[in-house]
């Protein structure tokens, strides 16, 4: 969820937010795209078992991506207003070159270290866990069962926020 046709979290509109199909869940996104508040107005009936929680959870990010993202005219756009931005044509970039450049690969382990994505993020209390996605501010949302069949709706939104913002800072540490 890094890029949209294009289009990189980096050119996100501010603020930006977006629900899950049942309202409950609001995320609001900052400028690069990363969780900066979630709001859980109630956790209905159909959303206590945490795999259905962790899908509109990541539903309602999505939902807060793209309304980040900045509106491109249409068809039927008015001529005064900007046009549809062109993209550069592709060039030849490092690796393209690598095999007649007589060097040397780079060690596997040197590469991987380097490389975004699969920090992890807990939240205080032990029961919310988020693994970003390698290609942005998203990702894997697990939430004990237990703890969600019972726990107040700002409790689990303290506890979302809380994980990714550690995830978040694992990222940036590295």
């Amino acid at each position: 969820m890094g890029s949209t046709a294009g289009t990189t979290t980096d050119d996100l509109r501010v603020p930006a937010s977006g629900s899950d199909p049942t309202g409950s869940i609001t995320i609001s996104v900052d400028d690069r795209g990363q969780l900066s508040s979630i709001d859980i107005e109630a956790i209905p009936d159909q959303l206590r078992a945490a795999p259905e929680f962790a899908r509109a959870v990541q539903t309602a990010y999505a939902v807060a991506l793209a309304a980040g993202l900045p509106s491109v005219p249409g068809p039927h756009h008015d001529p005064r207003e900007p046009g549809p931005v062109t993209v550069a044509p592709a060039r030849r970039g490092p690796l393209d070159d690598i095999m007649t450049s007589g060097r040397t690969f780079v060690r596997a382990e040197r590469i991987s270290q380097r490389r975004i994505g699969g920090e992890v993020g807990v939240s205080d209390n032990d029961c919310v866990r988020v693994v970003l996605d390698h290609s942005g501010p998203t990702g894997d949302l697990a939430v004990d069962p237990g703890w969600l069949s019972n726990a107040k709706a700002a409790n689990v939104a303290a506890a979302i926020h809380e994980a990714f913002q550690a995830a978040y800072r694992e990222r940036e540490s590295r």
